[in-house]
């Protein structure tokens, strides 16, 4: 809630929009580990149109 990112901000020194940001890229990363693929991704996966992974240059 708005209220523990404030008093989590002031407990850190930090500001709220930073303890915003930590929060999402804590769901983001239990998300992405958790092997659950969203069906919209794995469908533009299929097309070759979302691919986060660094190309390989090994075939070049």
């Amino acid at each position: 809630t708005g209220e523990r990112r404030q008093v989590l901000a002031n407990e850190l020194g930090l500001n709220e929009a930073q303890i915003k940001i930590w929060y999402q890229n804590k769901r983001a990363k239990i998300k992405k580990t958790s092997g659950v693929r969203n069906t919209l991704a794995l469908q533009l996966m299929a097309q070759g149109l979302y691919n986060h992974t660094a190309p390989n240059n090994k075939n070049v």
